[in-house]
């Protein structure tokens, strides 16, 4: 966001100047921490301790956003900054991040968007392609040897007793769930 402002100087005259203020990381405490936690506009975390603040612990969830442990609880941080920093006026319950990055949880890349509006741009930007779920898949060893194939992972998460979106996170981070490893079915 940039601030533009004419000023005048004594020996100089008008001066136009511009700010980049996405350029400034500004703080603000997250609600029900007494200011023992603080969130930034440009996805940090910080909590209070000994006197200061130090950075916080943030990890990330299996899908790819950062988290911080409050009161025993995971928050997002992305959805922290945007509780913070962005107005909400039409109540919007999702988020979406801009770039399509996960983990970038910084304030310009965020926005309040509705169900819709976040699988929208996430198809649009090839985040998502709602033929996936319809494909058939296959369920491997670590070492490439073939256990089974399943017709959707649909089929697959019943079957194996498992969430379908453990399944479809392994598709597409290359990662295992329960153990093997798991991929579109190439015919």
């Amino acid at each position: 966001m940039k601030v533009s402002k004419s000023i005048f100087l004594e020996n100089v005259g008008a001066v136009d100047i511009s700010i980049d203020m996405s350029e400034f990381e500004y703080w603000a405490n997250v609600p029900r921490t007494f200011g023992k936690v603080q969130v930034s506009n440009m996805g940090n975390v910080r909590r209070y301790s000994n006197g200061g603040y130090i950075p916080a612990q943030r990890t990330k969830t299996p899908y790819g956003y950062w988290s911080i442990a409050i009161n025993g609880q995971h928050r997002l941080v992305h959805r922290l900054v945007a509780q913070a920093f962005l107005p909400n006026p039409h109540n919007k319950p999702y988020i979406n991040h801009i770039d399509g990055v996960r983990d970038n949880a910084s304030l310009e890349n965020l926005e309040w968007c509705t169900q819709q509006e976040n699988m929208a741009h996430a198809i649009g930007n090839k985040k998502w392609d709602a033929s996936m779920n319809g494909k058939k898949i296959v369920c491997m060893t670590k070492d490439y040897q073939k256990v089974a194939i399943f017709n959707t992972q649909i089929e697959a998460a019943k079957l194996m007793e498992c969430a379908q979106s453990s399944i479809s996170a392994a598709i597409k981070r290359g990662t295992n769930c329960l153990g093997f490893k798991w991929d579109f079915v190439v015919l």
